[in-house]
């Protein structure tokens, strides 16, 4: 198992605070980070606002040589999000 730290937004202080998740060992840098991004889609075990709508689907996770990743969600994270003020 290995340790990864994720942060979500609290409604209290607009404030990003982290939470420790494990996730798989892996020598697959893609396989840890696709794990990474299902932790956030499950959302926060503190009442922290999540990122995602809790439908959100990871469809697939691609990284570049050059370490830039390109990740491909379901309709859900934009037909089912919160929209906030921009």
């Amino acid at each position: 198992m290995r340790k990864i730290v994720l942060f979500f937004l609290s409604e209290a202080d607009t404030l990003l605070h982290p939470e420790e998740r494990e996730i798989n060992a892996s020598s697959s840098i893609v396989r840890q980070a696709k794990q990474a991004v299902e932790e956030l889609i499950k959302g926060s075990d503190k009442g922290y606002i999540s990122p995602f709508p809790p439908e959100t689907k990871l469809r697939e996770l691609f990284l570049t040589g050059d370490g830039v990743a390109y990740v491909d969600f379901s309709e859900e994270i934009v037909e089912k999000h919160l929209s906030g003020s921009s």
